[in-house]
């Protein structure tokens, strides 16, 4: 959903636009100055969090969590007359969980989905908050020893300048990684990284990975954390609550955050079969621009 606010036209004033809903939309940038000439827009981009990964249909094989998208803030000369192109990114969705397991060692695994990149772009040019990496999803084997889902890096914030857009990066700061999921003691488990604060931005805390919260001497398989950004913390890795000695599959990895929170990895309940777990949902992007208009320039209308 794009959404607008800007004070009457009189003097030198402040229009800012924002977009919330995941999507691609376009602009026609106004004459701000009344003048005909380009001018400037401070845009905040965040890109979207990856899903967690599944875990595989097999004890030993839980989920990793999904990377943190990045946030920047830039400075973009715009002309007027141009239409700009403003991309937001959807969270990554979970790996679908697997199983029941069937005596095939088939080496098959379900990473969560990239995270959507958050951007402006015209031409070749643009500026670009990317997303964060899908989770890892742990395999349907472990004969060939780890085949848990491993730590995957958070995302970075790239530009390039073209005609009619130049871009100039004030601060970036890249998403959160996520953590590995654990294959045979918590300790092999991994939390999401975190982001320090930045700008107008708190920073996030990485998820924690999953704990062990059953009586099974195949409790331990837990989900990996989900990736911070600078604004939200990482998902939880999901729990492994087995009890008994039965089903031992693992639990699925965390989503990363965006502009919003990872979801936490789908518990492990010890249902009978080996059956694998789904990853979390990483968090959706966000954009949002202001840019001041003077002599009576208009602020045009909102990205649509």
């Amino acid at each position: 959903m794009a959404s607008n606010f800007y004070l009457p036209a009189k003097g030198s004033q402040e229009a800012q636009y924002s977009i919330s809903s995941p999507g691609t939309y376009t602009w026609t940038a106004p004459d701000a100055n009344n003048d005909g000439l380009p001018y400037d827009l401070v845009v905040d981009l965040w890109g979207a969090g990856g899903g967690g990964g599944a875990a595989g249909a097999n004890s030993q094989v839980p989920g990793g969590g999904g990377a943190g998208g990045a946030y920047g803030q830039a400075t973009v000369t715009v002309t007027p007359g141009q239409i700009y192109t403003f991309k937001v990114g959807a969270g990554g969705a979970g790996g679908a969980g697997q199983g029941p397991f069937s005596n095939t060692w088939d080496n098959t695994k379900n990473d969560g989905v990239d995270g959507g990149v958050t951007e402006i772009s015209l031409g070749s040019g643009y500026a670009r908050a990317n997303g964060g990496s899908g989770g890892n999803g742990g395999y349907n084997d472990y004969s060939n020893g780890n085949e848990r889902g491993l730590a995957v890096s958070g995302a970075s914030f790239t530009s390039n300048s073209a005609t009619n857009i130049t871009v100039t990066v004030n601060n970036s700061v890249s998403g959160g990684y996520g953590g590995a999921g654990g294959d045979s003691t918590t300790s092999d488990a991994e939390n999401g990284g975190s982001v320090s604060a930045i700008l107008n931005q708190p920073g996030g805390t990485g998820g924690t990975h999953g704990s062990q919260l059953g009586s099974s001497v195949y409790d331990d398989f837990v989900g990996g954390g989900g990736g911070a950004s600078a604004k939200a913390n990482g998902g939880h890795g999901g729990d492994n609550r087995t009890t008994g000695g039965g089903a031992r599959a693992g639990a699925g990895g965390a989503g990363g955050a965006g502009y919003l929170p990872g979801s936490d990895g789908v518990d492990s309940n010890g249902e009978s079969g080996w059956i694998g777990k789904g990853g979390g949902a990483g968090g959706d992007g966000y954009l949002t621009f202001k840019f001041t208009t003077t002599n009576g320039g208009s602020a045009g209308s909102a990205p649509a």
